[in-house]
């Protein structure tokens, strides 16, 4: 099977960060958090 350089569809943590940074982007623009506290919030979300 040929892989790519670079394929985030088989890299597990990829998805995960992008599900947080996702998370945080929504916690920050609906709520006005800092990013810290969006952090937090995405990671407990997780």
């Amino acid at each position: 099977m040929y892989l790519p350089a670079y394929s985030p569809d088989l890299n597990p943590i990829e998805k995960a960060w992008s599900i947080l940074k996702r998370k945080v982007r929504h916690i920050v623009s609906q709520q006005q958090k800092t990013i810290l506290e969006a952090l937090d919030i995405g990671f407990n979300q997780m």
